[in-house]
């Protein structure tokens, strides 16, 4: 166990000097009165990556404005790295960041702008954004979200022999369709596909959020873990009991691989937009790009499978009455966590002001804003131009219908305690004992108990 500990620490230190050669200091270009020091999560070569990366080509173009811009794929460690930054001095003068909890430091070290303050100088900054979208005051966001379980099709469509099948809407019935995927397998091993992709080593976050939700309920999941009264051990046996629906997924062989815990987020997405795979727990923001296998409209997309089912009695026109899931899709994950923020160091650098104001109002006009085929955070009278992805369109229902949003446990964690979750993931994935999957579970539970903010 030391040992473990102590190769954690080294590539904790590891990480931190490498990106310390990512930061925006002592760089000459930084002293450039015509550049602008960019980031954002729309890291990696996804879709979104290359529609951002785009907007920034035609804003240089536009404006003869340099944006030098180090964006990366969002993990806890980045939110670090960005948040040590803004500590140290070395943030950038734009960034595209999460507008939850995660925000809290830089809001209240008074590192970003406010946009009563950015709207007393260029009235029209985010005027095209639905104020209810505006609620934290300081960023502008482009999009809402929402999270499920997408699968593919056509491989369901070849799994039952038809286009009329029924999707899980309960746990036990996703065990079922596992089980049909891996008797399918058998049969023809050179052609199987994995059940459900999953990328635990770095971001499980969708899985576990949904996991909880479902376990938990929506009471007991937005209770907990961040009441200051919150009862540990009471709130530990329910986390555990959540949990263990890990260990059936891998007993059942629905990750497909014996090392899925060791799997990365970027992984796990590739194979299922690869057609390798028939399902993955992921949100709106998937976006299919011309190098994958799979398009946007052969992908489905549906409320995660509750755990705990409530049954009703439905009739049919002929009077035979059925049993319908009163629960299915009744809460989901949704939300608007992140937008764009104008750093105070750039505000009050006269060469960086404008150029910041300019950049962002170019990165949320109405026009580029719908290009990322979101959900958007428009006003209703902006959203003519709306172009919904077949996905997002699959989304929007799945919003409507439910009845509460209820936000990831990551984008509320204040205390960078999520990792203690993602652990426990592994742990349980590895079917490890439960006594070591609790104490990453009360670990987490005692540091946001400590820290409550209410």
């Amino acid at each position: 166990m030391k040992s473990k500990k102590f190769v954690v620490i080294i590539l904790i230190i590891i990480s931190l000097f490498l990106f310390a050669g990512c930061t925006f200091t002592d760089s000459a270009s930084s002293e450039q009165s015509n550049v602008l020091l960019t980031a954002s999560m729309f890291g990696g070569g996804d879709n979104d990556a290359k529609i951002y990366n785009s907007l920034i080509k035609e804003f240089e173009r536009e404006y003869n404005i340099t944006i030098k811009d180090k964006s990366s794929g969002s993990s806890e460690m980045w939110k670090k790295m960005i948040l040590r930054q803004f500590e140290t001095g070395s943030e950038p003068d734009v960034i595209f960041f999460f507008n939850d909890s995660t925000a809290i430091p830089l809001i209240e070290s008074g590192k970003v702008v406010s946009l009563k303050d950015i709207k007393k100088e260029y009235p029209s900054y985010a005027n095209n954004i639905d104020d209810k979208y505006l609620t934290d005051g300081y960023s502008v966001p482009i999009r809402t979200y929402a999270e499920g379980l997408l699968y593919n099709k056509d491989l369901f469509k070849e799994l039952y022999g038809t286009n009329d099948y029924k999707l899980p809407e309960t746990f036990d019935e996703l065990i079922e369709v596992v089980r049909l995927i891996n008797s399918k397998n058998n049969e023809n091993p050179a052609l199987s596909k994995i059940p459900i992709s999953l990328g635990a080593s770095d971001t499980s976050h969708y899985m576990i959020e949904n996991i909880l939700l479902s376990s938990l309920g929506g009471e007991e999941y937005e209770k907990f873990p961040y009441n200051s009264d919150v009862d540990i051990l009471q709130a530990k046996q329910k986390y555990l009991e959540a949990f263990k629906y890990f260990n059936v997924l891998q007993n059942e062989n629905a990750f497909g691989d014996k090392n899925s815990a060791e799997k990365s987020y970027a992984a796990a997405k590739n194979e299922f937009l690869s057609g390798n795979s028939y399902m993955f727990v992921d949100g709106s923001w998937l976006h299919p790009s011309s190098e994958n296998h799979i398009s946007a409209d052969k992908i489905g997309v549906a409320p995660f499978p509750v755990i705990n089912p409530v049954y009703e009695d439905v009739k049919d026109g002929m009077g035979n009455v059925t049993k319908k899931v009163a629960n299915y899709g009744e809460n989901i994950i949704s939300g608007c966590s992140s937008g764009y923020y104008i750093s105070k160091k750039a505000w009050n650098d006269v060469s960086k002001k404008e150029k910041a104001v300019k950049f962002i109002m170019f990165m949320t006009s109405t026009e580029n804003i719908v290009r990322f085929g979101s959900i958007t955070t428009l006003k209703e009278d902006e959203k003519t131009g709306e172009s919904y992805n077949p996905i997002n369109t699959e989304f929007k229902e799945i919003i409507k219908n439910s009845k509460t949003g209820y936000s990831p446990i990551d984008d509320r964690d204040l205390n960078f305690s999520f990792e203690y979750l993602l652990e426990a993931s592994k742990l349980a994935i590895n079917l490890q004992s439960d006594e070591e999957i609790l104490n990453c579970i009360e670990k987490f539970l005692i540091i946001n108990k400590q820290n409550a903010k209410y």
